[in-house]
């Protein structure tokens, strides 16, 4: 009888045990910027990894990753969740960020950025790779500044955006424009562009005239030194514009 009694109270004494805590799941906030005057195209992608950095002679172990889709430029905020139980006193751990456009890396982390330490900020600082202008083509915002091998008046603004579809809209000084653009690898045509139709006083009328005849004269474009050039079936430079 007195067996029976001692089996018979063993699973309650068992159910009574305390349960070892389940580690919680955290998480680490904080930004992704740079310090480039460049903007980020449509389809960037924002990489954040959480690194054990502890063997100097091994490669890091990725702990925690998380992919952003930024809706606007830098700063770019992030949130990365990762398990508690897998953090392992007296290792070191850093924070690693790349910005990807169109599968190309774009900019990424040079520096160490240290984590889970009380003095980190969550900032994390990336470097550029490969030449943004390059590897977006035309694509984007331009400020005329050589129009058929003379400058632009100082007090004359001209501008041209080309979006990633090739939608296109420009600004001569006096009127604006839209229209469409076909790129194929290095070549470019302007449609036929549209735009407002006030009258001003010159040169301004005729710097739109020849600004308006050089995009439909365009065949090709390049990029150099970070400003795009573009240019005649026959080569010659039509328009030289900066990024702004």
């Amino acid at each position: 009888m007195i067996t029976r009694r001692i089996f018979a109270v063993a699973p309650l004494a068992l159910a009574a045990l305390p349960l070892p805590a389940l580690a919680a799941p955290r998480t680490l906030s904080g930004t992704v910027t740079y310090r480039e005057r460049i903007a980020l195209p449509p389809g960037a992608v924002v990489e954040v990894s959480l690194l054990d950095v502890s063997l100097a002679d091994a490669p890091s172990r990725t702990i925690a990753r998380t992919r952003i889709a930024p809706r606007g430029q830098v700063p770019i905020p992030y949130r990365l969740r990762f398990n508690d139980a897998v953090i392992r006193p007296g290792h070191r751990y850093a924070l690693r960020a790349e910005i990807r456009v169109r599968g190309q890396l774009w900019f990424t982390t040079t520096e160490h950025h240290a984590a889970l330490v009380p003095d980190a900020s969550g900032e994390i600082v990336v470097q550029r790779v490969a030449p943004p202008a390059e590897v977006g083509g035309p694509a984007g915002s331009w400020r005329v500044e050589n129009l058929r091998g003379r400058p632009l008046p100082a007090d004359v603004r001209a501008t041209l955006k080309i979006e990633s579809d090739g939608r296109v809209s420009a600004h001569s000084g006096c009127n604006g424009m839209g229209g469409q653009a076909t790129i194929r690898d290095k070549t470019i045509r302007f449609g036929p562009l549209v735009g407002t139709m006030m009258a001003c006083p010159e040169p301004r009328m005729q710097l739109e005239n020849q600004f308006r005849a050089a995009l439909e004269a365009t065949r090709s474009w390049r990029i150099e030194r970070g400003a795009l050039t573009l240019l005649s079936g026959r080569g010659a430079r039509l328009v030289v514009l900066a990024r702004e």
